[in-house]
């Protein structure tokens, strides 16, 4: 004896008439059923679909577009502990078991296919032509939600997604969980790769010569999104897999020179010490900025270490030195083991800030009230200053009179 099947989910799918022209199903049919078999379902939902098309190839191999005859979608999902059986279910409605088929997808899934939200090749129903025993449009903007968030979070594990500020505020924050849980992932899965390929640049030179500026530049140009580390002791603290990484004024304090070969390591993918837990880097940029020239950089910063310099040079592919006017720019040699002649170009960076600068025509007056503005109409002049009066000096000469100096005069002590 066959084996009864008993669905949770099911779907039935069936044109109203048949060739002949005689009536398969209709829907007072179906809300009748329904209605009888209620306390047995938990939520119902079913739509006409009248507007649906099919391309026909014929034998000239020419396509057309016909119309496909209208039919009816019910799907049914029943009670958590009240399971039927196939067969009773087309008894129900009066058709062959092969009318029906298990929902295999998810029910929300389902609720979307209703009006082909998820087939957008095919025509888009209303959601208001549904006919449900719940509130279907709620469900349908909650599947539509779950669907992107799902998405998103496919994107990010697939690497299409690198940052979270690629991720609108909202959705992190109703998502925060999930997404972190998609980076860690991600992360971990980077972790296993043995192999990457990396371009390490140096930047150096004194405190305003566009250092930085330079290095968002050269991010830029090639389409990378920036990771700006922190001078913390967790530079990479906040970094989801950018492809460009600016460490940004490099000092002691933030890793060891073995941590930072492995960071630079051209070939050998590693995972960098951050808050929670470890990071891969999924990086095809690494860009370094500091006052000091490489080798002072290398012997300042990491005195104590006993990695050769030659090491830490072979990472650095490109070393720049800039100066106010000019910048210098070599290629690292592997044959030679030294870097080439610098080839010199014109220092364009900070053109746009000192052009600004010039043409900011405001008086220091003006800068500092607008600034200030609480303070404007209370300059003191130097007219409306008030001089302090000097102190008279102390005259150690006692006065006299004149009849008590000329009783002096006369007497015998001025002999």
């Amino acid at each position: 004896m066959k084996e009864r099947t008993s669905v949770r989910r099911i779907e039935l799918c069936t044109q109203f008439f048949d060739g002949d022209g005689n009536e398969i199903i209709s829907i007072d049919k179906i809300k009748e059923v329904l209605e009888e078999h209620k306390q047995c379902i938990k939520d119902y939902a079913f739509i006409t679909h009248d507007k649906c098309t099919k391309k026909v190839i014929a034998e000239d191999k020419t396509e057309t577009i016909e119309p496909i005859a209208p039919h009816i979608h019910i799907g049914i999902r029943f009670k958590d502990n009240n399971p039927q059986h196939l067969e009773d279910i087309a008894n129900w409605f009066d058709v062959p078991q092969n009318y029906l088929e298990k929902i295999k997808g998810s029910w929300n899934d389902y609720l979307l296919y209703l009006i082909h939200a998820n087939a957008p090749d095919k025509h888009q129903y209303s959601a208001d032509e549904v006919i449900a025993n719940f509130d279907y449009e709620a469900a349908i903007d909650k599947a539509k939600n779950k669907v992107r968030i799902e998405k998103i979070l496919q994107q990010i594990i697939d690497g299409e997604i690198t940052d979270i500020f690629q991720i609108d505020g909202l959705t992190y924050i109703n998502y925060s969980r999930e997404i972190n849980e998609a980076f860690k992932y991600r992360h971990n899965l980077l972790s296993k790769q043995i192999d990457r390929k990396i371009e390490v640049i140096m930047i150096t030179g004194t405190s305003g010569s566009g250092k930085t500026t330079l290095a968002k530049r050269i991010c830029r140009a090639k389409n990378y999104d920036i990771f700006v580390s922190s001078s913390s002791n967790d530079p990479f603290y906040g970094y989801s897999l950018q492809k460009a990484i600016i460490l940004d004024d490099l000092r002691a304090s933030v890793m060891s020179i073995s941590d930072l070969l492995k960071v630079l390591d051209n070939h050998n993918n590693s995972t960098v010490k951050s808050r929670y837990h470890n990071k891969a880097l999924n990086c095809e940029l690494i860009i370094i900025t500091t006052v000091l020239k490489i080798d002072e950089f290398f012997r300042q910063v990491f005195e104590d270490e006993h990695e050769p310099c030659i090491q830490f040079k072979r990472r650095i592919s490109t070393y720049i030195t800039m100066k106010r006017h000019t910048i210098d720019i070599r290629k690292w040699d592997d044959i030679n083991m030294c870097y080439s002649e610098p080839i010199t170009y014109f220092n364009d960076t900070l053109v746009n800030f000192e052009a600004e600068k010039i043409a900011d025509t405001r008086t220091t007056k003006e800068k500092i009230e607008e600034l200030l503005p609480f303070l404007s109409g209370k300059e003191i002049t130097k007219s409306h200053t008030v001089k302090a009066e000097k102190p008279k000096e102390k005259n150690n000469t006692e006065e006299i009179s004149d009849e008590e100096f000329e009783r002096l005069f006369n007497s015998k002590d001025l002999d």
